[in-house]
């Protein structure tokens, strides 16, 4: 393992590794060490965790510039001295993962469905490519338009096209107080409920389905808070007893109860292994039919299962739990299902026993265009070239 501290330290690495033919893999806080293949055990692993001293926080612009080996969690603890954070909320309940490995993973949480992902708050990145070219994108404003996006690219890449150093981010206030909205909500009324939610004007800032009970996150600040949790309230309950089955109760949820209760969907979006943990896209209204069929391959394959959603988005983390040949079994099956609707499944922690193909699934439309696009930018294949295999 090597670990430079600065860009010129880890372009110097990167030329030589690539002019001696050898592989490098990129890791952060080692959080999602099983997203995606490895390279093999000859690579040569370069830690991020010494990129971690660039910092600059211009509060009145909301922006910040930071090393892409910061602890998220010490970012957001410094961030907070100004009352604000970067407004992405990972499954990793020790704030161990790097700005730079959430970024290259474009890992997100629940928080997702107001604020979007690292795809979105990312406006600038510096990141050195395999010939040790160290380049820029973007700036530190938020309106800039300024050339292509290659942020955007990098982000979700998993480390296969470069070697990212430094990250400019936009921030968000942080909120001044929160609440949740928890209610029993049927698995074919869920799109229903997540469409009505997502056009209330009081604005959630998350909503998940988990264990047949739909969660509903208020945040803001506190003069106006109460407004909005009547307002959702008031929509969730019509919702609920426009179909037929009588009223059930909309209870809010709050301090200690309310951070429990995200804990808990946090711990059930965590990717592990075993079970065999997949993430599930589809579109937001086939929610009822993905949750038939992944029901309906669990019985047939004779696994376990168990799923946590956020229905106004469309994604879905699905566990099959038990022996790893009937888990294979629901997988396969459950593809088969979505193939239909074009929906994907991917496995997020991947046993070491099972092929690429099972991991992936059949490749996407764009597959060739991701192809291009890494001999492009990293011709030799120096950067995990084993990722996304058999894709490219």
């Amino acid at each position: 393992m090597v670990r430079p501290c600065t860009a010129a330290e880890v372009a110097k690495l990167v030329k030589e590794a690539g002019a001696g033919g050898d592989v490098v893999e990129v890791v952060g806080g080692g959080t999602k060490g099983g997203w995606g293949l490895p390279s093999g055990t000859d690579a040569v692993t370069l830690s991020t965790s010494g990129l971690d001293q660039t910092f600059g926080h211009a509060s009145a612009d909301q922006t910040a510039v930071v090393g892409a080996g910061m602890r998220l969690g010490e970012l957001q603890g410094r961030l907070s001295v100004k009352g604000q954070w970067l407004a992405v909320d990972p499954p990793d309940p020790t704030g161990g993962a790097t700005l730079g490995g959430v970024f290259s993973a474009d890992d997100a949480g629940p928080r997702r469905m107001r604020y979007g992902t690292m795809r979105d708050l990312v406006i600038g990145a510096t990141f050195v490519l395999a010939d040790g070219t160290v380049a820029h994108t973007g700036g530190k404003v938020i309106k800039n338009v300024a050339g292509f996006d290659l942020a955007k690219l990098l982000c979700g890449s998993l480390g296969t096209l470069a070697v990212v150093t430094e990250l400019v981010v936009r921030l968000h206030p942080l909120p001044e107080a929160s609440r949740t909205l928890r209610c029993a909500a049927p698995a074919g009324q869920v799109p229903e409920l997540a469409f009505a939610l997502a056009r209330c004007p009081a604005e959630a800032s998350a909503v998940e389905w988990m264990d047949g009970e739909l969660y509903v996150r208020v945040e803001g600040g506190a003069a106006g808070l109460q407004k909005r949790v009547d307002q959702l309230a008031a929509t969730l309950g019509a919702m609920l007893e426009a179909d037929g089955t009588g009223r059930r109760a909309v209870d809010p949820v709050s301090g200690r109860d309310e951070t429990a209760l995200w804990d808990a969907v946090a711990s059930a979006r965590r990717p592990s292994r075993p079970p065999l943990s997949c993430r599930v896209v589809t579109r937001p209204r086939q929610f009822s039919d993905f949750h038939h069929w992944a029901t309906v391959a669990a019985d047939e394959a004779g696994a376990g299962l168990s799923v946590t959603s956020d229905p106004c988005i469309g994604v879905h983390d699905v566990r099959f739990t038990g022996p790893l040949d009937p888990a294979l079994d629901a997988l396969a099956r459950l593809r088969r299902s979505l193939a239909g609707i074009g929906g994907t499944a991917v496995v997020r922690a991947v046993p070491r026993s099972v092929e690429g193909a099972v991991v992936w699934g059949p490749p996407p439309a764009a597959a060739a265009v991701m192809a291009t696009v890494k001999r492009a930018l990293d011709p030799g294949s120096t950067f995990a070239p084993g990722r996304f295999s058999p894709w490219w």
